[in-house]
């Protein structure tokens, strides 16, 4: 006879259990009565000469905290549990019956399970019949709000499969028969579909995935969606030998796995592997057709066309593709990366046009023309890459018509690095004929506020020109320090001209003034709230993130 006594992690721990050995070899688990905290198990098992077990074991456990300290991972929630073990014509049979609520454990949360499953002859040709319902499961961010299992044996080692559910707001609806022989398993999907509002994908025809000898085989895996189809088969083991075509699957389907609003377009195209699964070879191709969403219809960039091709070699794929679109022009993405541990070599080429931007400026009432091409490189592992390469914009216009601001002929070059971008020229002209000059650098150090450095130069620059404002003016200003939070600007602006024109009357478009009224008579007291409130918004401006030095010298 066994008896413990103690605690673990400050829970008290106390139990007792006896073994024996019978004069026919058998040998068992006896009045097993064990208490760790409110939890309990109790039970007794037999382990006969041939292998087979009968007993049962149970578990309560109404606080699954208190098993924490034996787990090494912090527990909560309860669960009810019944193991049963007995014979059917000399095969094993185990039957599970539990009941969990509100579980929780690191990476895992469980609203509601209950379990009633019962299998037999699992070392051989298993079956299984019972129920599994799940509610409110949620693992490593992904939530099935609801899911059912249900399994009835059909002959030794067949039996049907059907499972329904719900996961991350798709329907999820299959059935199958399930086969199990010593050495092979056999799975035959008779339906299959996923379903979100609008979009469906659905099983064409009942497909077979068979695992034998440590390789699983596929014979044929027919998925249909929205006019398209997708064809899967071949076999994955040491060796691999797989083939993929894909013809107008419509990219709406991303919605089954990610929120995803409005995504419209198609994707075809078809891979082929073998060899060795860690390095395999074999050849690709995709096609994406008018790709969209809506933020990018809005934007100008969609849709969207890609056209890529390459191989999978040496254990590294190889990639040769273009983008194409409104804004878009010649951009191209080409070069290899590794399958595994290696380094990538890809570069970046293109012309972009920088109306792209205009559906965040139109906020403000701003627009922006003209074009960036670009010359990018990445470099580097997967788990660190490193990218560099050069944008040079030409023939750029900037116009904010709200404020007056207008900037035409615009030339930039950046050059970047992973750790820095440089501006190594900038000039812009204004309406009147006057320039705008700079450059600078900035470094990628966001836990420094990206320290940085540059230079402007303004030769009689129009900076506004509207009906209420015109400002012509001279000067040089030099930016450092940290830019996103201590930023320092010095330099001396001279104003050659500034007309203001002040109406008879505003608009009822225009903006209200913020007016603050000093010298307070007293008595005065409806002014004092929004006085106070002022101060109050001033003195968490000041307390902000950013603060900026200024040694500005203004003449006129």
């Amino acid at each position: 006879r066994i008896t413990a006594a103690g605690s673990v992690g400050g829970k008290a721990l106390k139990g007792q259990a006896a073994v024996a050995s019978a004069a026919d070899g058998s040998r068992s688990l006896q009045d097993l009565d064990l208490t760790l905290g409110v939890a309990r198990a109790q039970g007794q098992v037999t382990l006969a000469p041939s292998g087979l077990m009968t007993g049962r074991m149970a578990l309560l456990a109404p606080d699954l905290s208190d098993l924490s300290a034996l787990a090494l991972a912090e527990m909560s929630g309860a669960l009810n549990a019944t193991l049963t073990l007995d014979t059917d014509a000399g095969r094993q049979r185990i039957a599970l019956k539990a009941d969990a609520t509100r579980l929780a454990a690191p990476g895992t949360r469980l609203e509601r399970g209950d379990i009633d499953i019962t299998t037999t002859d699992p070392a051989h040709s298993v079956t299984l019949s019972g129920r599994a319902v799940l509610r409110g499961y949620e693992s490593q961010g992904v939530r099935m709000e609801r899911g059912t299992l249900t399994a009835a044996a059909v002959g030794a080692g067949a039996t049907d499969l059907k499972l329904d559910g719900v996961v991350e707001g798709t329907t999820v609806a299959a059935a199958g028969r399930f086969t199990a022989q010593p050495r092979a398993y056999g799975l035959r999907l008779d339906t299959l579909r996923l379903a979100k509002a609008p979009t469906t994908l659905a099983l064409s025809a009942p497909a077979t995935f068979t695992y034998a000898d440590g390789a699983v085989s596929v014979d044929r895996l027919a998925l249909a969606s929205g006019g398209g189809s997708a064809v899967l088969q071949g076999r994955i083991g040491d060796q691999i030998n797989l083939s993929l075509d894909a013809r107008n699957l419509p990219l709406a389907l991303a919605s089954l796995a990610v929120p995803t609003q409005g995504v419209t377009g198609t994707l075809s195209g078809t891979a082929q592997l073998s060899g060795p699964v860690t390095a395999p070879s074999g050849r690709y191709s995709l096609t994406v057709a008018r790709a969209s969403q809506p933020d990018l219809q809005r934007s100008g960039v969609g849709p969207l066309d890609l056209k890529a091709d390459g191989a999978f070699a040496d254990g590294r794929v190889t990639i040769r593709s273009t983008l194409t679109g409104p804004a878009l022009s010649g951009v191209t993405l080409n070069g290899s990366a590794p399958l595994g541990d290696g380094a990538l070599d890809l570069a970046i080429k293109g012309q972009v046009s920088l109306g792209i931007a205009n559906a965040v400026l139109a906020v403000s009432g701003a627009r922006a023309a003209g074009n960036a091409v670009i010359d990018a490189t990445v470099r580097g592992t997967p788990s660190s890459p490193s990218a560099g390469g050069t944008v040079r914009i030409s023939g750029g216009r900037y116009d904010d018509a709200l404020n007056g601001v207008t900037l035409t002929n615009i030339d930039a070059t950046l050059t970047g690095t992973d750790r820095s971008v440089t501006l190594s020229s900038l000039s812009a002209r204004t309406l009147n004929g006057g320039s705008v000059t700079g450059r600078g650098s900035v470094n990628l150090d966001p836990a420094a506020g990206f320290p940085g450095q540059g230079e402007i130069t303004l030769q009689n620059a129009g900076l506004i020109t509207s009906d209420l404002m015109r400002l012509v003016v001279d000067g040089r200003l030099t930016l450092g320090g940290a830019l996103a939070t201590r930023p320092s600007v010095s330099g001396r602006i001279e104003v050659r001209n500034l007309d203001i024109n002040i109406p008879d009357r505003l608009t009822s478009s225009g903006a209200q003034l913020n007016v603050r009224h000093v010298n307070v008579a007293p008595g005065r007291g409806p002014t004092l709230p929004r006085a106070a409130k002022a101060r109050t918004a001033r003195t968490a401006r000041a307390q902000g993130p950013m603060v900026a030095s200024l040694d500005l010298t203004i003449s006129a």
